[in-house]
């Protein structure tokens, strides 16, 4: 059995990671719009930092392979556009497996916000990338990238609405 001062540190631990997901995820959003590659350096550091902490070596290749993304993303424009998009399509899978494995709907909203998220950030970068190209062919691309994310997030958004409707039907009729 735990002791009041171990499970004191258990939730103290979920917090403070929590905590750095979120500052993690606001810093990858900054590096998008900041043209020097401090923010993404600082990122890639932090989850260099918190793979050699990690205890558990499944999380330790995860913050690795964070770190390695965050890095690249350093790269102006190049960097983001790789960096960035593979953070976002990352995030999206975790949200996506989340949602699968979730038995309350609170739960799946939840990882439905981390794949939104994960769009929004790479919408983000897509931005960016169409600002700095002067190539108008390369910006019409671009651009119908970002309206197809927005069609996807719209989507997504009207059929998770849909399920927490139906959810809440059938735990009524229960």
């Amino acid at each position: 059995m735990k002791t009041y001062k171990q499970l004191k540190e258990s939730l103290l631990g979920k917090k403070v990671n929590k905590a750095l997901d979120v500052a993690q995820v606001a810093g990858d959003v900054v590096g998008l719009v900041d043209p020097t590659p401090i923010t993404d350096l600082v990122n890639a550091g932090v989850s260099g930092v918190r793979a050699a902490v990690a205890k558990d070596p499944e999380e330790r290749k995860d913050h690795l392979i964070n770190a390695g993304l965050r890095a690249v993303s350093a790269v102006p424009y190049a960097g983001d556009a790789v960096g960035k998009t593979g953070l976002a399509v990352k995030m999206g899978v975790k949200g996506a497996q989340a949602a699968k494995t979730t038995k309350t709907a609170s739960t799946a909203a939840r990882a439905g916000k981390t794949g939104s998220m994960a769009a929004k950030a790479e919408e983000a970068a897509l931005r960016k990338e169409m600002i700095a190209t002067k190539d108008p062919n390369a910006k019409r691309e671009l651009s119908n990238k970002i309206r197809e994310l927005q069609t996807k997030a719209r989507e997504e958004a009207q059929r998770q609405s849909k399920e927490r409707l139906n959810q809440n039907d059938s735990e009524e009729t229960e």
